[in-house]
C-alpha cells in the first residue's frame, strides 16, 4: 500500500523538529503501522523541510521523495548527475493518507520500551535521567548538534548526571561542528564527544547504568538495545535533549528562549574522500589478497532449497521480534561482527538462552513467529546467525519489510500463515515438513506443512517474481552465480 501523508504549515522551530513529525506517525499507527507500506510524503510542508530534516523523517520510516532540498545537497556533496526528480502525488491518489499539521505538533518522546510507545513531553516533564545521548544515526545532522552546543554554550551538564555524549554523523559533520564552534560548546559543557559510528545506539559502548533512564535522539529503544539488560531508554528530538541536559530531568524546552545557532560552514566532501581509495584496475584485483585474522570468518555457504524441508520447531516467537533479539545488541556480540559462527551463538540470548545449542542438537529447523518478525535495525546478521545454525525457513504471521528481504538474501525462506490461528499450534521440537517447494519458482502461492501426530495446514508468501527464483536457489549469492555466463 502506497500511504500519503500530508504536510501542512511549518515546525515551530527551534523546538519543534523533525523528530516530532515521525513520532507522531508512531504515535497514531504504532510500530506495525507502516509493515507492507511505502509513506510518500506530499503537501506544502514539504517545502518547509531541510534536507536533514527529511533525512530524520526517512530514517525511521520507509520512503521520502526527492526535490530542490535533494538536488541542493547532492549538488554540495558534488554529486548533481546523481539527481532524479520523483513527483508526488494528491489527494486520492494513495490507498491510505495521514494528514499532519506541522505547526500543530508538540515536543514528544517515545518510552521505554518501543519507538510506538509516543506520548506529549508533557506528560513526562519532571522524569529523573542519568544519561542523555545525541547524534549517531539519526539527529545527527549539523543543525541538530548546533542546537545542543548552542543551548549548552557557557553552561555545564546538570550534577544529576552520570553521562552525556554526543556523536556527529559523518566526517562531514564532525569538521562542519569544527570550524563552527559547536564541538567546543558541546565539549566545554562536559559532553563526551565521539567519533561519528553507531556508538551507544547499538550498546557499542556507553551503556546506561542498570535500570536508569537515558535519554537519547535515537531511532530505537528496544529492550537492551543499548547494552544493558534493564535499561529504560526514552527517545526524543535534540531539543528535548538538549534542555533535559541542563535540568537532570526531562524537560519541555518551550520555557527557554531560541538561541544564536552558528551558521553552518560550507560541507567539504573531501574529509570522506581522502579516506577512500579508488578501486584496482580489473586486471589487478583478481590478484589482491584480503588479509584476514582469526576472528573474520566466511559466511554460511548458501546450499540449494530442497523440495522439501523437514525439521523441528526450534522456537515458538511472540509478535514484534526484533533484529536485536536475533543478533543482540552491545559490545560482547558486535566484536563478532566479521565471525558469523561466534556471533550466531548469541541468537535469541535474550529470549530463549539455549536455542543455538538446540540449533546445534536438531541439526537446524525452523523459527515459528507472531507479527512484524524482524522489526528494527536492517543489520543482516539477524538472518546469517539463523543461517549458520541451520535455520532454513521462518514461518510467521507477518515480517518487517527490510528483515524479509534479508532472509530470502541468505537462503531462508520467510512464509507466512494462510490462518494466523495456526500459529497457536506451533509447540517447541514439534517435527514439522514442508512440501514442494520447488513449485514457488513456478508460480505456485500455497504449500501443505505436516506435523507430525497433528493435522496439517496451509503456508502462503509474498514474493516477487524474481524473489521466487532466489528463494529456491538457496540465496542471492547462489542466484547470481547461476546467472553468470559460464567461464566468468
Amino acid at each position: 500500500k502506497i500511504v500519503g501523508v500530508f504536510l501542512e504549515n511549518e515546525l515551530a522551530r527551534p523546538w519543534i523538529q523533525a523528530k516530532d513529525v515521525i513520532l507522531e506517525l508512531l504515535r497514531r499507527r504504532g510500530v506495525r503501522g507502516g509493515r507492507g507500506c511505502i509513506f510518500e510524503f506530499t503537501g506544502p510542508g514539504v517545502h518547509t523541510l531541510s534536507y536533514t530534516e527529511r533525512g530524520t523523517i526517512a530514517n525511521m520510516i520507509a520512503e521520502l521523495g526527492a526535490n530542490d532540498e535533494t538536488r541542493s545537497w547532492l549538488e554540495e556533496q558534488e554529486r548533481l548527475e546523481d539527481f532524479v526528480e520523483l513527483p508526488t502525488g494528491d489527494t486520492g491518489d494513495f490507498d491510505e493518507e495521514e494528514h499532519i499539521d506541522l505547526a500543530e505538533l508538540v515536543p514528544l518522546l517515545a518510552k521505554p520500551s518501543s519507538p510506538g510507545n509516543v506520548v506529549p513531553v508533557d506528560e513526562l516533564v519532571g522524569t529523573a535521567i542519568q544519561q542523555v545521548c545525541i547524534g549517531s544515526s539519526v539527529n545527527s545532522s549539523y543543525h541538530d548538534l548546533a542546537l545542543c552546543g548552542a543551548v549548552m554554550r557557557g553552561q555545564r551538564l546538570s550534577e544529576g548526571l552520570v553521562s552525556a555524549t554526543a556523536t556527529p554523523g559523518s566526517r562531514q559533520i564532525l569538521d562542519q561542528i569544527t570550524r563552527s564552534g559547536t564541538y567546543v560548546d558541546l565539549l566545554m559543557a562536559g559532553v563526551r564527544m565521539l567519533e561519528p559510528a553507531c556508538g551507544p545506539c547499538v550498546g557499542m559502548g556507553q551503556a546506561p547504568p542498570s535500570g536508569a533512564n537515558s535519554l537519547r535522539t535515537f531511532n530505537r529503544n528496544f529492550p537492551g538495545r543499548s547494552g544493558t539488560a534493564d535499561d529504560q531508554v526514552y527517545l526524543c528530538s535534540p531539543a528535548v535533549a538538549a534542555v533535559s541536559m541542563l535540568k537532570g530531568v526531562i524537560s519541555d524546552p518551550r520555557q527557554l528562549d531560541p538561541p544564536e545557532l552558528p551558521e553552518r560552514p560550507p560541507a567539504r566532501p573531501e574529509v570522506v574522500q581522502k579516506h577512500i581509495l579508488e578501486p584496482a584496475p580489473e586486471g589487478e584485483a583478481g590478484s589482491i589478497e584480503i588479509p584476514r585474522g582469526p576472528n573474520i570468518k566466511p559466511p554460511p555457504e548458501q546450499k540449494p532449497l530442497p523440495d522439501v524441508l523437514a525439521g523441528r520447531v526450534l522456537i515458538v516467537a511472540p509478535d514484534d521480534i526484533s533484529t536485536g533479539d536475533l543478533s543482540p545488541d552491545g559490545a560482547t556480540v558486535m566484536a563478532y561482527r566479521s565471525n558469523v559462527p561466534a556471533i550466531a551463538e548469541f541468537t535469541f540470548q535474550h529470549r530463549d538462552k539455549d536455542f543455538a545449542k538446540r540449533a546445534h542438537e536438531w541439526g537446524g529447523g525452523f523459527i515459528v513467529a507472531g507479527d512484524n518478525y524482524g522489526q528494527g535495525s536492517s543489520r543482516e546478521h539477524a538472518a546469517l546467525a539463523p543461517a549458520q545454525l541451520g535455520v532454513r525457513a521462518v514461518i510467521a504471521k507477518s515480517f518487517a519489510r527490510i528483515h524479509r528481504r534479508n532472509l530470502i538474501a541468505q537462503g531462508i525462506v520467510p512464509l507466512l500463515f494462510n490462518d494466523g490461528a495456526d500459529y497457536d499450534r506451533a509447540e517447541l521440537g514439534q517435527k514439522w515438513e514442508i512440501h514442494d517447494l520447488h513449485a514457488i519458482a513456478e508460480g505456485e502461492d500455497e504449500l501443505q506443512v505436516e506435523i507430525e501426530g497433528a493435522p496439517a495446514f496451509t503456508v502462503t508468501h509474498d514474493f516477487l517474481p524474481r524473489e521466487r527464483e532466489i528463494v529456491v536457489a538457496g540465496g542471492l549469492i547462489r542466484y547470481l552465480k547461476e546467472q553468470q555466463p559460464a567461464g566468468v
